[in-house]
């Protein structure tokens, strides 16, 4: 990555290969992102602070090495 990061566009692509699914939690949608390699361990990143795209870079730099599940915490769902 480079200084002069485009945020917009990285996160527009990161989308567009890892969109939003959403399950039902006893009662509750859940807005989350699961994707990598399916052979291997999963890393979970958990957020709170309405930032859960914060973990897309790790996510796109592990992704061929890992699993991840970036979910949007329950307090701070925009579902």
């Amino acid at each position: 990555m480079s200084n002069n990061r485009d945020f917009k566009k990285e996160y527009d692509i990161f989308q567009q290969k890892i969109p939003y699914q959403t399950t039902v939690v006893d009662g509750i949608e859940v807005r989350y992102q699961y994707g990598g390699n399916e052979d291997a361990p999963v890393l979970f990143f958990f957020n709170g602070l309405e930032m859960q795209e914060m973990w897309m870079p790790y996510a796109e730099k592990l992704r061929k090495r890992y699993r991840f599940l970036i979910y949007e915490h329950l307090i701070c769902t925009f579902s």
